[in-house]
């Protein structure tokens, strides 16, 4: 017999393999099944809990933007006297959902104005002129993130308020986005100079008044 020749399989050996595949064959599909259940289990537990679906919605990003260049740091300097930030416009502009309209905000206007939109002309106030306890004030009492505690006056300009409605969120939320000119980082760090990064604000009525419940980079999918 040439040595090279395989030797045939018995029909019990036959029989061995084939029920070796068979039982390969459950174990693949039970896995399957087990990883269908899992994803099944992950998406309902989303689905109960609203703030990690708010999570999954806008991506968080806490970490500060790398290869950003920033101004220097002067604590000394009056923003408001700075003839080329004051050449910038400075108000806040809000879109009406109802009109389809965007309009600037005006101080002479401000009394007859709904109090969410006083809201973000008073915050970007504390914001243009450094005031870190102004800027505390604008947040729950229970927020749960750090907030900075000493950056210079900013020289925000080009702000843009859009209310932002979605069938999922039972939630007060904004879209947001402002310009910083020579941004030297103390207040934002993710990202650079006269560009804008959206970001969503997510509003509560604590103690009578507005405050930021949350906020999160804006990031729709």
């Amino acid at each position: 017999m040439d040595q090279n020749q395989k030797t045939p399989y018995t029909p019990e050996e036959n029989e061995a393999r084939y029920r070796q595949k068979e039982r390969k064959k459950k174990i693949v599909k039970i896995a399957l099944i087990c990883c269908v259940v899992i994803v099944v289990l992950y998406v309902a537990t989303l689905s109960l809990n609203p703030d990690t679906l708010v999570d999954k919605w806008f991506r968080k990003d806490e970490q500060p933007a790398q290869n950003i260049k920033f101004y220097p740091i002067d604590e000394d300097l009056d923003i408001l006297s700075d003839a080329e930030y004051l050449e910038y416009d400075r108000r806040v502009f809000y879109y009406d959902i109802d009109s389809g309209a965007t309009f600037s905000v005006e101080e002479e206007d401000l009394p007859t104005l709904d109090a969410r939109i006083r809201f973000f002309h008073d915050y970007f106030q504390t914001v243009i002129l450094g005031d870190e306890e102004a800027y505390a004030d604008c947040f729950v009492s229970d927020y749960d993130k750090p907030l900075p505690e000493n950056f210079t006056m900013q020289m925000v300009y080009d702000i843009y308020i859009e209310p932002y409605y979605s069938d999922r969120l039972n939630e007060i939320a904004y879209r947001v986005e402002y310009k910083i000119h020579k941004n030297n980082g103390t207040f934002r760090n993710d990202m650079g100079s006269d560009v804008s990064r959206a970001l969503l604000f997510v509003l509560a009525e604590e103690d009578g008044a507005y405050r930021i419940q949350k906020i999160v980079l804006f990031t729709s999918y």
